[in-house]
């Protein structure tokens, strides 16, 4: 289960620099830092509650 995490984490980094990447490309690079942030805020917090989820379901 913990690979599971791992590939949605590395799906979240891809899809975290695609939207920075495309935002950038309107020329608005405060944006995109701002967007992007939030999002890997976001990833951190949905990893944890997979490997908390993983820790209950396995005991």
């Amino acid at each position: 289960m913990y690979s599971t995490t791992a590939q949605i984490a590395i799906a979240a980094g891809v899809a975290i620099v695609v939207v920075f990447f495309a935002i950038d490309s309107i020329g608005a690079v405060r944006l995109a830092s701002l967007a992007t942030s939030a999002l890997f805020v976001q990833s951190i917090i949905a990893c944890a509650v997979f490997l908390t989820w993983m820790r209950r379901v396995t005991r």
